[in-house]
Parts: structure tokens; C-alpha cells; sequence
């Protein structure tokens, strides 16, 4: 798996927000929920993500949205 550069959880919910049409639902402390339909994403606000939770967090993308992993980080990294 190929690594992202260094990303805040605001600056990753603004390209997941962009590039696949998940919306915030709600906030809880330093915590944001994105859904789009029935799918659910959970993302810290972190000023630096640290790799494993991006990895997870793309991962997960990947399963709700049936896309191969690659072609998400790619979408990620535009």
C-alpha cells in the first residue's frame, strides 16, 4: 500500500468530503462522523494522522464503496 504525506483529520475529511460524497453527520469531542447512504466513517481531528489510522480510515473506504484500495489512496493524494 502506497503511503499518503502527512494529513490532518481536517485536511483528509475535506478529500474524502470531495472525492467520494460523504457528508459530516455529527461531532463528538475530536471525533467526526462522515456517512454517505448507509455507510459510516469515523475520523479523528488529529493534527497529524498517524499512518496505521490512515491506512485503516482508507481501507474502510474501500470496503463500503466496493473500489480496490489503490484507486482510493489515488483519489486521496490529487
Amino acid at each position: 500500500m502506497k503511503k499518503i504525506k502527512s494529513l490532518s483529520g481536517k485536511e483528509l475529511i475535506a478529500k474524502i468530503k470531495k472525492q467520494f460524497g460523504y457528508e459530516k453527520i455529527r461531532q463528538e469531542g475530536s471525533h467526526i462522523r462522515l456517512g454517505k447512504g448507509n455507510n459510516r466513517l469515523t475520523v479523528p481531528l488529529h493534527k497529524d494522522l498517524d499512518e496505521g489510522t490512515k491506512q485503516a480510515i482508507i481501507k474502510e473506504i474501500a470496503r463500503q464503496l466496493n473500489l480496490p484500495v489503490e484507486e482510493v489512496i489515488e483519489k486521496l493524494i490529487k
